[in-house]
């Protein structure tokens, strides 16, 4: 159960919609140049945020914005696809690691306003090549410091860390033909997945120390996922036992894998994990979805619902407040949310529009996007 599916299910019950709990300012509308639908995905805790967009000209656009400079398009995407393609990231420095089209290839990049665009180079060493064209970032942390995965000369997709004194690093493999990078801390620890000679998959964390290591499977299952490390180098991630059932999991040095598994879930996948080694899931109970927290000193904590069946969280900050969207005893379509440990779940006021909340900063602030006649609009509400 990925995050994409668990989204368009959400999607499928209807937007995101108005409520009156939680006031604060009120929403800031972003205005993409020539877009017709768009939402941020990232936001920094100085008001920065990326996101991407849908052209007039039916291109994928990624796109910065700050209260400062308004929207400002970075670049199109390709039409290259991937099983890992990536959402823009923005860290506090307000550098952006994403991927835009070049030449007919997916091109890895680091940008910002002092520097403009830095391209990471690919593993193939060759820009136009059949195979060594294309390079996906998957994060970036507060040194700059940006992973992702590239083909090499011989076609195989490799995890790889760039940093700006050594340039792009292969991070190689567990023994397998392929890996992938997908997030990274401030200690330059790497997670991500990589297949075994087998062909099966396993997690790994990478660092410049101990070089790539296997996080295994807990007993009974046969693949596993690394998605997001904390600063503690704590690992949440997905293992699955079959094609198609997946569940978070938890794993930290001391206690190695925990299965997150809420009683009575039939699937479950982590949506966000904090410093403080808490983790938001979004759960299934067959055709019902609910939003947990969990940590090993709370256990799991249902964050509910705002009356109906359905709650979904979508972004965790470091205070562990919640955004996500859930239903209401009279709209199976739902409302966006915040949740708070004080104040349990409380609705979004978003100007009288209707929208969702798809980030939250440490400040409280969120971003999303709200529902237009002609499509969607990206919007910050700051706290």
């Amino acid at each position: 159960m990925c995050a994409n599916l668990i989204r368009a299910i959400f999607v499928m019950f209807g937007a995101l919609g108005l409520g009156a709990a939680d006031r604060g300012s009120e929403p800031i509308v972003v205005d993409v140049p020539g877009s017709r639908s768009a939402e941020i995905f990232s936001l920094n805790n100085h008001d920065e945020g990326v996101g991407t967009s849908y052209s007039t000209a039916s291109e994928s656009q990624v796109f910065y914005w700050s209260l400062s400079t308004g929207a400002k398009i970075l670049g199109t995407r390709s039409n290259h696809t991937s099983a890992f393609y990536p959402t823009p990231k923005i860290n506090e420095s307000g550098m952006v690691a994403l991927s835009v089209g070049v030449a007919g290839w997916e091109h890895a990049f680091r940008w910002s306003l002092k520097e403009g665009f830095l391209d990471l180079g690919n593993l193939g060493g060759d820009p136009q090549g059949s195979y060594g064209g294309d390079a996906f970032t998957q994060a970036i942390n507060n040194r700059g410091e940006v992973v992702g995965f590239s083909p090499t000369h011989q076609g195989n997709s490799h995890a790889f860390i760039w940093r700006s004194d050594s340039g792009l690093k292969d991070l190689g493999t567990l023994g397998g033909w392929q890996s992938w990078a997908l997030d990274i801390n401030d200690r330059s620890q790497v997670v991500g997945v990589s297949m075994l000679p087998n062909g099966s998959s396993h997690s790994f964390i990478w660092s410049e120390r101990f070089g790539m290591r296997d996080l295994g499977v807990p007993a009974g299952f046969e693949r596993s996922q690394g998605l997001k490390i904390n600063s503690q180098g704590e690992v949440v991630g997905i293992v699955s036992q079959g094609p198609y059932t997946t569940f978070a999991f938890y794993f930290s040095e001391q206690d190695g894998m925990t299965v997150l598994n809420p009683p009575g879930s039939s699937g479950s996948y982590p949506e966000g994990l904090n410093d403080r080694g808490e983790v938001l899931i979004n759960t299934s109970f067959g055709t019902i979805y609910r939003a947990f927290l969990w940590s090993k000193k709370s256990g799991y904590i249902d964050l509910g619902t705002l009356g109906g069946l359905y709650s979904y969280g979508w972004s965790l900050n470091r205070q562990g407040e919640v955004v996500g969207g859930s239903s209401t005893s009279v709209d199976l379509g739902g409302t966006g949310f915040v949740w708070t440990q004080r104040n349990g779940m409380r609705s979004i006021e978003l100007g009288g529009m209707v929208g969702s909340a798809n980030f939250i900063n440490d400040k409280g602030d969120v971003a999303g996007y709200l529902e237009a006649a002609t499509g969607q609009e990206p919007f910050v509400k700051l706290r």
